[in-house]
């Protein structure tokens, strides 16, 4: 979601140099405490009130990651990038697409490939849990 739309959902919306501040819908809130900010990848939220941004994006019928470009957070609980899994998960394809291409051209594949191949299936799995669930 980018931070015009995010600002739709909110009251008492003013602008403040870079970033915006409004009411937070969080708690019960008579002057704006709530500081929003667009980051590189994400909006940015603050409550001077101290609520977390997932009790703030709650309150607004949201989820977490409605702050974020897309569709996924940019860390994975991984600690990876997004980028950072992508090439992992490019390698790790890589990895598979080799041992099928052996199988096709009926080559022998060692005892360690296989341990290998497993294991890439394996990390794509996760890989592609992090990305897309």
């Amino acid at each position: 979601m980018n931070i015009t739309t995010f600002l739709t959902h909110l009251d008492k919306v003013r602008k403040t140099g870079k970033q915006y501040q409004a009411v937070c819908p969080s708690h019960d809130d008579k002057s704006p405490s709530l500081s929003i900010k667009q980051g590189d990848d994400r909006i940015l939220l603050y409550c001077h009130a101290g609520c977390s941004a997932d009790e703030i994006t709650g309150a607004m019928g949201l989820q977490l990651r409605d702050l974020f470009d897309g569709t996924q957070p940019i860390k994975s609980s991984t600690g990876l990038s997004r980028s950072q899994l992508e090439r992992a998960l490019e390698k790790e394809c890589l990895i598979v697409l080799i041992g099928i291409n052996k199988r096709q051209d009926f080559k022998e594949i060692s005892p360690s490939d296989r341990v290998r191949e497993r294991l890439a299936v394996i990390r794509i799995c996760k890989i592609v849990g992090e990305l897309y669930v």
